[in-house]
């Protein structure tokens, strides 16, 4: 886990092939996790992971857009790019447009490593409809579940509670996060406790799956999942 002023910064390298799968390049970094990777470690990305296009997971594009640090291959949510400046601040849009010319340089890709990456995401007219559009980018953001041999991890993007509720009212998701290891919790705070509660049990060797949302609001959750590939 890289030290970024905010956000999220992530590198998973599996041994002895040294497959590296990057999430998320933080906020302000202190210095370049990109750059830190290659002059620790001698290694370069072979998939980057981008959770959601908010300013505190692309501080280090610029290093990724060079020719030396630039990843393989990109794994990002697929937004209807006009709509977002709607719903987003200045910020947001100039953190956008430099993601977008990103994946303009770099192919979308999958995961090719020995562990096994799985990730859903609500689709983001889902998310603005059900959750507002406040927080639409957040919430439609990726939950991601990496398992390498009997070590499991999962690694949030910023949704707020009532959106996770949801997606731990989808039994696959709820099945698969069962018994992680860590849990990289939303970075955002959230009003109904729920996200506090979860990280409180991080350090057991399971993860509860149970819910807090209304149940009338549980009706929708089955079709708006994006999994992988998808």
């Amino acid at each position: 886990v890289h030290k970024v002023s905010r956000g999220t910064a992530i590198t998973l390298v599996e041994r002895p092939a040294d497959y590296v799968t990057h999430i998320d390049l933080g906020g302000e970094a202190v210095d370049s996790p990109l750059e830190r990777l290659y002059d620790r470690r001698r290694l370069t990305t072979d998939l980057l992971f981008i959770t959601h296009p908010h300013p505190d997971r692309l501080g280090d594009i610029t290093a990724a857009r060079s020719d030396f640090l630039r990843p393989g291959a990109l794994q990002y949510v697929d937004y209807d790019w006009d709509k977002v400046p709607a719903i987003t601040g200045e910020a947001e849009r100039t953190a956008i447009e430099e993601f977008r010319a990103l994946a303009a340089l770099v192919p979308k890709g999958n995961y090719r490593g020995e562990g096994t990456f799985w990730w859903k995401h609500w689709k983001p007219d889902f998310a603005a409809d059900t959750f507002g559009t406040d927080n639409a980018l957040d919430d439609a953001g990726m939950f991601i579940i990496y398992t390498w041999r009997d070590f499991k991890i999962i690694i949030m993007a910023d949704q707020e509670a009532l959106a996770i509720d949801y997606l731990l009212s989808d039994p696959e998701t709820a099945a698969r996060g069962f018994k992680a290891d860590i849990l990289v919790a939303p970075r955002h705070g959230h009003q109904s406790g729920f996200t506090r509660k979860w990280t409180e049990v991080t350090g057991k060797p399971y993860l509860p799956s149970y819910r807090t949302a209304p149940a009338n609001r549980l009706r929708r959750i089955t079709t708006p999942l994006i999994s992988p590939g998808e």
